[in-house]
Protein backbone atom coordinates (compact mmCIF):
# COMPACT_ATOMS: atom_id res chain seq x y z
CA UNK A 1 0.00 0.00 0.00
CA UNK A 2 1.69 3.18 -1.12
CA UNK A 3 0.23 6.43 0.08
CA UNK A 4 0.61 9.39 -2.22
CA UNK A 5 0.72 13.02 -1.33
CA UNK A 6 -1.59 15.57 -2.84
CA UNK A 7 -1.08 19.30 -2.96
CA UNK A 8 -3.99 21.54 -3.76
CA UNK A 9 -3.27 25.20 -4.40
CA UNK A 10 -6.02 27.78 -4.45
CA UNK A 11 -5.66 31.45 -5.12
CA UNK A 12 -7.98 34.37 -4.66
CA UNK A 13 -7.88 38.12 -4.29
CA UNK A 14 -7.84 39.29 -0.71
CA UNK A 15 -10.26 42.10 -1.55
CA UNK A 16 -13.83 41.40 -0.39
CA UNK A 17 -15.02 40.92 -3.96
CA UNK A 18 -12.30 38.31 -4.55
CA UNK A 19 -14.04 35.51 -2.66
CA UNK A 20 -17.74 34.80 -2.81
CA UNK A 21 -20.34 32.08 -2.51
CA UNK A 22 -19.15 28.56 -1.71
CA UNK A 23 -15.48 29.61 -1.55
CA UNK A 24 -16.21 32.20 1.14
CA UNK A 25 -18.11 29.56 3.14
CA UNK A 26 -15.35 26.94 2.74
CA UNK A 27 -12.40 29.12 3.81
CA UNK A 28 -12.97 29.02 7.60
CA UNK A 29 -13.30 25.22 7.49
CA UNK A 30 -10.19 24.84 5.35
CA UNK A 31 -8.11 27.01 7.67
CA UNK A 32 -8.89 24.66 10.58
CA UNK A 33 -7.70 21.55 8.71
CA UNK A 34 -4.28 20.11 9.54
CA UNK A 35 -1.68 20.79 6.87
CA UNK A 36 -3.48 23.77 5.38
CA UNK A 37 -1.16 26.70 4.98
CA UNK A 38 -2.31 30.16 4.01
CA UNK A 39 0.27 32.30 2.25
CA UNK A 40 -0.41 35.98 1.78
CA UNK A 41 1.19 37.57 -1.24
CA UNK A 42 2.09 41.20 -1.71
CA UNK A 43 2.96 43.26 -4.73
CA UNK A 44 6.51 43.15 -6.08
CA UNK A 45 8.65 46.17 -5.21
CA UNK A 46 10.85 47.84 -7.85
CA UNK A 47 13.88 45.67 -7.07
CA UNK A 48 11.79 42.49 -7.34
CA UNK A 49 10.32 43.67 -10.64
CA UNK A 50 13.91 44.07 -11.86
CA UNK A 51 14.66 40.53 -10.63
CA UNK A 52 11.59 39.28 -12.54
CA UNK A 53 12.85 40.90 -15.75
CA UNK A 54 16.39 39.63 -15.14
CA UNK A 55 15.10 36.08 -14.57
CA UNK A 56 13.10 36.13 -17.81
CA UNK A 57 15.54 38.29 -19.74
CA UNK A 58 18.69 36.36 -19.00
CA UNK A 59 20.61 38.81 -16.79
CA UNK A 60 22.34 40.59 -19.60
CA UNK A 61 22.43 44.04 -18.09
CA UNK A 62 20.89 45.44 -21.26
CA UNK A 63 19.71 48.99 -20.46
CA UNK A 64 16.58 48.40 -22.54
CA UNK A 65 15.57 45.71 -20.05
CA UNK A 66 15.78 48.31 -17.28
CA UNK A 67 13.28 50.32 -19.33
CA UNK A 68 11.03 47.25 -19.51
CA UNK A 69 11.25 46.88 -15.72
CA UNK A 70 10.36 50.56 -15.35
CA UNK A 71 7.36 50.08 -17.62
CA UNK A 72 6.21 47.02 -15.66
CA UNK A 73 6.54 48.92 -12.40
CA UNK A 74 4.63 51.94 -13.70
CA UNK A 75 1.80 50.00 -15.32
CA UNK A 76 1.30 47.14 -12.84
CA UNK A 77 2.26 48.50 -9.41
CA UNK A 78 3.97 45.15 -8.85
CA UNK A 79 0.87 42.98 -9.35
CA UNK A 80 2.23 39.59 -10.44
CA UNK A 81 -0.72 38.74 -12.70
CA UNK A 82 -0.52 42.09 -14.47
CA UNK A 83 3.27 41.79 -14.84
CA UNK A 84 2.94 38.40 -16.52
CA UNK A 85 0.18 39.62 -18.84
CA UNK A 86 2.09 42.78 -19.76
CA UNK A 87 5.30 40.80 -20.42
CA UNK A 88 3.39 38.42 -22.73
CA UNK A 89 1.82 41.40 -24.47
CA UNK A 90 5.22 43.05 -24.98
CA UNK A 91 6.50 39.83 -26.57
CA UNK A 92 3.39 39.19 -28.69
CA UNK A 93 3.31 42.79 -29.97
CA UNK A 94 7.04 42.82 -30.76
CA UNK A 95 8.04 45.43 -28.18
CA UNK A 96 10.60 42.98 -26.82
CA UNK A 97 12.28 40.18 -28.75
CA UNK A 98 14.49 37.28 -27.87
CA UNK A 99 17.97 37.31 -29.32
CA UNK A 100 20.21 34.28 -29.29
CA UNK A 101 20.10 33.96 -25.54
CA UNK A 102 18.48 37.07 -24.09
CA UNK A 103 15.58 39.46 -24.48
CA UNK A 104 15.89 43.09 -25.57
CA UNK A 105 13.55 45.95 -26.33
CA UNK A 106 12.98 46.17 -30.08
CA UNK A 107 10.47 49.03 -30.23
CA UNK A 108 9.98 52.20 -28.20
CA UNK A 109 8.06 51.49 -25.02
CA UNK A 110 6.07 54.74 -25.14
CA UNK A 111 2.30 54.30 -25.17
CA UNK A 112 2.23 50.52 -24.78
CA UNK A 113 -1.48 49.61 -24.75
CA UNK A 114 -2.95 47.44 -22.01
CA UNK A 115 -2.85 43.72 -22.84
CA UNK A 116 -6.13 42.09 -23.85
CA UNK A 117 -6.10 39.63 -20.91
CA UNK A 118 -5.86 42.46 -18.41
CA UNK A 119 -8.62 44.40 -20.14
CA UNK A 120 -10.87 41.34 -20.01
CA UNK A 121 -10.28 40.79 -16.30
CA UNK A 122 -10.86 44.46 -15.52
CA UNK A 123 -14.01 44.58 -17.67
CA UNK A 124 -15.49 41.60 -15.81
CA UNK A 125 -14.72 43.10 -12.40
CA UNK A 126 -16.01 46.55 -13.35
CA UNK A 127 -19.20 45.04 -14.80
CA UNK A 128 -20.05 43.73 -11.31
CA UNK A 129 -20.02 47.25 -9.86
CA UNK A 130 -23.11 49.46 -9.59
CA UNK A 131 -23.87 51.64 -12.63
CA UNK A 132 -23.00 54.97 -10.91
CA UNK A 133 -19.62 53.53 -9.91
CA UNK A 134 -18.93 52.35 -13.46
CA UNK A 135 -19.84 55.79 -14.84
CA UNK A 136 -17.43 57.51 -12.42
CA UNK A 137 -14.64 55.01 -13.18
CA UNK A 138 -15.07 55.48 -16.93
CA UNK A 139 -14.77 59.24 -16.58
CA UNK A 140 -11.86 58.94 -14.15
CA UNK A 141 -10.02 56.58 -16.52
CA UNK A 142 -9.76 59.40 -19.02
CA UNK A 143 -7.82 61.41 -16.42
CA UNK A 144 -5.29 58.60 -15.81
CA UNK A 145 -4.30 56.40 -12.88
CA UNK A 146 -4.68 59.31 -10.46
CA UNK A 147 -7.35 61.94 -10.82
CA UNK A 148 -8.69 64.95 -8.96
CA UNK A 149 -12.24 64.27 -7.75
CA UNK A 150 -13.39 67.84 -8.54
CA UNK A 151 -12.40 67.39 -12.20
CA UNK A 152 -14.32 64.12 -12.51
CA UNK A 153 -17.31 65.62 -10.67
CA UNK A 154 -17.33 68.62 -13.02
CA UNK A 155 -17.05 66.40 -16.09
CA UNK A 156 -20.02 64.35 -14.89
CA UNK A 157 -22.00 67.37 -13.73
CA UNK A 158 -22.15 65.72 -10.31
CA UNK A 159 -21.52 66.71 -6.72
CA UNK A 160 -18.08 65.73 -5.35
CA UNK A 161 -19.70 63.86 -2.44
CA UNK A 162 -21.71 61.78 -4.91
CA UNK A 163 -18.55 60.96 -6.87
CA UNK A 164 -16.74 59.92 -3.70
CA UNK A 165 -19.73 57.81 -2.66
CA UNK A 166 -19.84 56.15 -6.07
CA UNK A 167 -16.16 55.22 -5.72
CA UNK A 168 -16.70 53.34 -2.44
CA UNK A 169 -17.81 50.05 -4.08
CA UNK A 170 -14.75 50.13 -6.36
CA UNK A 171 -12.44 50.75 -3.43
CA UNK A 172 -14.03 47.91 -1.43
CA UNK A 173 -13.64 45.59 -4.45
CA UNK A 174 -9.96 46.49 -4.72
Amino acid sequence: NSAGRVVIVGAYRSAPAGVSGPRREALPDLRRQPGVVRVGLRAFDRREIGDFVDAIGGRVGDPTLAAVADLLAAQTNGNAFLMGELWRHLVDAGYIVKGRSTWRAARPLDDVPSPEGVREVVEIRVARLPEPTRRVLEMAAVAGTAFPVPVVADALGADQRDVLGALDPAIRAG
